[in-house]
């Protein structure tokens, strides 16, 4: 029986050296079926032509985690431009390049301005499911490594029940003082009350203490998450007003709430390099803003006053503080205080 088609949708921007080595990664695991989709986010950079010079074989990958395969090149691109994804065109040019072996081609789709992660996101998923008739969608970031056999165990584990719907790897740090085996996520639970979101693990050097397949945590990291093709036909996209970060707790706690399952499966594993297309004063507007909105979305009314209450009294300058003390980022304690004043104005417009 042939394995389920996966979609893998990953998004650039500006970090084409990262892109090369994830897809490098991927183009060596075991799974037999799959469509690898490249969105460039804008970039304003020469990714683009980057990723084309590494797809035609003239660019020689070097990792830590594996060696590079010249024997796949050249990797056939199929050009699609998003504006045009409903045209015959575009169709017909799908099915013929579904005969290619999997480790053989690249769907890139180039996007004129940033969407962020949501809506970048948002246009591979759609396309997946209209012209790659996927089973499933794979969300991976650019920035990190996959074991050879993570997608052969995320499957496995989302074809053992009906009401599975997104399941996640366990996520090592891409390096942690010169180690590869410090732990990044082995799940994550969200305090609604306070707004904060604590990573399973995270920090800690593995000692199989994680090693058990768990579900009833509030995320699957949007680092790498597999869904089912029915759950997101289901319950739609993922929300594009995150722009970035939140937007994967957002889903999960959708399609949580719709009564379907949400497993850790650390017997699949992939290395994640952390935060590197966005820089830290854009990152501090969002993760400022964000919380507020994704409150204001779930939580009760008086979850929701504790929430605000805890945010500016206490939390809110703990963590505005921490751009500007460690690496005195002044800006980025200004964004911080920007997304946090601009989450309270979008809840209020909402009440």
């Amino acid at each position: 029986m042939a394995s389920p088609r996966v979609s893998i949708v990953i998004l650039n921007w500006k970090g084409w050296k990262d892109t090369v080595e994830c897809l490098e990664s991927l183009y060596q695991i075991d799974y037999d079926n799959y469509e690898v989709i490249v969105l460039d986010n804008g970039s304003p950079d020469d990714s683009v032509e980057r990723i084309r010079e590494y797809c035609a074989g003239r660019m020689c990958v070097k990792s830590r985690f594996f060696r590079y395969n010249p024997d796949n090149k050249p990797i056939q691109i199929i050009d699609v431009c998003w504006e045009e994804l409903k045209t015959e065109t575009v169709a017909g040019e799908e099915t013929r390049s579904l005969n290619l072996a999997s480790n053989r081609k690249l769907r890139l789709i180039l996007s004129d301005r940033n969407l962020g992660f949501a809506g970048g996101c948002n246009i591979c998923m759609r396309y997946a499911l209209e012209y790659l008739n996927s089973v499933y969608v794979l969300l991976l970031n650019n920035d990190t490594v996959v074991s050879k056999d993570f997608l052969t165990q995320l499957v496995r584990v989302s074809q053992s029940g009906e009401r599975i719907g997104i399941v996640g790897p366990k996520i090592y740090f891409y390096e942690r003082d010169g180690r590869n085996d410090v732990i990044n996520y082995a799940g994550g639970t969200y305090d609604m009350k306070r707004g904060r979101l604590e990573l399973v693990g995270y920090n800690e050097v593995d000692k199989g203490q994680y090693n058990e397949q768990k579900e009833g945590y509030d995320l699957v990291s949007g680092c790498c998450m597999l869904i089912k093709a029915d759950i997101i036909r289901k319950m739609g996209f993922l929300d594009p007003v995150y722009f970035m970060y939140g937007e994967d707790l957002d889903y999960c706690k959708r399609v949580s709430m719709a009564h379907y399952r949400l497993i850790y499966v650390p017997s699949s594993v992939i290395w994640h390099k952390s935060s590197r297309s966005y820089t830290p004063s854009i990152s501090a507007f969002y993760f400022g803003r964000n919380g507020f909105i994704f409150v204001k979305k779930y939580a009760k009314r008086r979850q929701f006053s504790y929430f605000v209450a805890y945010q500016l009294i206490y939390w809110g300058w703990i963590s505005a503080t921490s751009f500007l003390v460690p690496h005195r980022n002044l800006k980025g304690f200004a964004y911080y205080v920007r997304g946090t004043l601009n989450g309270i104005i979008m809840v209020l417009s909402l009440s």
